[in-house]
């Protein structure tokens, strides 16, 4: 079974080449909030350009193309704009910790229905028990299969991720250094059944028919599944050659800095595994992190850990069978 903490965290005398140590470098890695926000900004424009653009579809065909094509692009995007919901529950969207929590429930976890204050508990457990039956975030554990494809796209793994995290909560992962969420923190929710019902309705109201699919199809089916491939994709072990990974090993990689690993893997989750060795430093500053682990002595460690997401899938759904 993987041990905790085999990636990090970095120890503070580590130098480069120029004669830095790692604890220098840490006290001027603070985050880049402007760029992160301007990043969900992004995020946002490709969604909404995407629902608007299906919605000028008139006829049955352009509708369908509209509910195929669109539901892709809003997937996509709302599955890039939450992986800044992550950057939230480490506090590195606002200076202010109220600030971080408020904004990231207004412009992330309303489109999701969830409080970052009752998902940081959950997502500190991940960080403390990766590799452990106790993960309360362990997509990985599953093997790429068709099966694992299917749950994903039908809803089937939603319940079952949901189901888990209850079952975390339940067994006291709220006793991390974050406060647990208030009873009465239930208004995300609300408040997300609330836009999606309203903008349903609109969308059926002025017939962009096309663009309601794409809208639920890409909220309750593409969304889903975008995420808990990248997650088992950051995450699940290689399998040795004619046998499957060890139930509880967990991998961490780096995937690049393409157009695919930017987005697919935004907020920094292209270098995972950095963010796995030190969770305190923003995603914007991560790639400054990089270069300098680059001119160290873990610069070739960290270059057995490269791949792309491409690669990775190819791998694990070409070696595992179950």
């Amino acid at each position: 079974m993987a041990g905790r903490n085999v990636y990090g965290p970095l120890e503070a005398t580590l130098t480069d080449s120029a004669g830095v140590s790692f604890r220098e470098l840490r006290a001027r890695l603070t985050p880049r909030y402007a760029r992160a926000w301007f990043q969900i900004g992004c995020g946002h424009l490709a969604l909404w350009a995407t629902l608007i653009a299906a919605a000028q579809a008139e006829t049955f065909a352009m509708h369908a193309a509209a509910a195929v094509l669109g539901a892709l692009g809003v997937g996509y995007a709302m599955a890039y704009i939450q992986l800044f919901f992550h950057e939230a529950a480490h506090y590195l969207l606002a200076k202010d910790r109220s600030t971080n929590d408020l904004l990231a429930n207004v412009a992330l976890g309303l489109w999701i229905g969830q409080d970052v204050r009752k998902y940081r508990p959950i997502h500190f457990a991940h960080h403390r028990d990766i590799g452990t039956p106790e993960d309360s975030e362990r997509t990985y554990f599953e093997a790429l299969t068709p099966r694992f494809i299917v749950e994903s796209l039908t809803g089937i793994r939603v319940i079952k991720v949901l189901l888990l995290r209850r079952r975390a909560l339940g067994k006291g992962a709220s006793a991390s250094t974050a406060k647990p969420a208030p009873s009465g923190s239930r208004w995300p929710l609300l408040a997300g059944l609330a836009v999606h019902g309203s903008l349903g309705l609109y969308l059926l109201w002025i017939g962009a028919y096309g663009a309601l699919a794409a809208w639920i199809a890409g909220i309750g089916a593409v969304y889903p599944f975008l995420t808990s491939l990248r997650q088992l994709l950051e995450h699940r072990a290689m399998a040795a050659a004619g046998s499957a990974p060890a139930p509880y090993a967990e991998a961490h990689r780096m995937f690049g800095d393409g157009p695919f690993a930017s987005t697919f893997g935004g907020a920094g989750f292209n270098r995972h595994l950095l963010h796995h060795m030190e969770p305190q430093i923003s995603c914007t500053r991560l790639a400054e992190l990089e270069l300098f682990l680059m001119r160290t002595s873990k610069a070739a460690w960290l270059d057995e850990h490269r791949t792309s997401y491409v690669s990775a899938f190819r791998a694990l759904i070409g070696r595992e069978q179950r």
